[in-house]
């Protein structure tokens, strides 16, 4: 079962696997609006330093990371640089534990 387009970056995160956190030197207007290429997108903040925006993201499969990243992120106007890091494992946070 995939979600549907009206679901939640929530709902998302259920069927999604692979996560990433994203560091963007963009305008503020890239953090606003819809994702490109269907990511989630739970968080996304303006921040200080090499890179003005960070955000995290959740993605079906690394495919579907790699789609993102190369495709609907890099043809955002204004997108000057991006880094990725993956999420391999959250240790705390906050949420019941399973």
């Amino acid at each position: 079962m995939r979600p549907g387009p009206g679901t939640t970056a929530e709902d998302r995160a259920v069927f999604y696997t692979e996560r990433a956190g994203l560091a963007l030197s963009a305008p503020l207007s890239a953090a606003a609006g819809e994702t490109p290429c269907g990511a989630a997108r739970p968080f996304a903040a303006a921040t200080t330093g090499p890179t003005n925006l960070v955000a995290s993201a959740v993605f079906r499969d690394t495919r579907h990371l790699y789609d993102y990243l190369t495709g609907g992120l890099a043809g955002l106007p204004g997108v000057s640089a991006m880094q990725t890091g993956l999420i391999i494992r959250t240790l705390k946070r906050t949420g019941s534990v399973r």
